[in-house]
């Protein structure tokens, strides 16, 4: 069976900044209590992750904040959440 073919970063490093810096987004929209912040940067960290190949952890971080995207589900925010949800399966 052919393998899925998948975006490789070109930069590893760079990647594990983005990773980083997505954290840090998410940490700050969590601490404001906005629920939009909080999807959407949920749904950047788990990309990345997917990305860097760490799915698990892509899923541990997209998987708490379920809820909150079916509150927004209008929201491109919640699409992009639950596109990244399903890539990491």
């Amino acid at each position: 069976m052919p393998e899925f073919q998948r975006f490789t970063a070109p930069d590893a490093a760079q990647l594990a900044q983005h990773i980083a810096n997505a954290r840090e987004r998410l940490a700050q929209a969590l601490e404001r209590a906005d629920t939009l912040a909080t999807v959407d940067h949920a749904a950047d960290l788990g990309g990345l992750l997917t990305t860097a190949r760490q799915e698990a952890q892509a899923l541990a971080a997209l998987m708490p904040h379920a809820t909150l995207a079916d509150t927004v589900p209008t929201e491109e925010a919640a699409g992009w959440y639950w596109c990244a949800s399903a890539t990491t399966l």
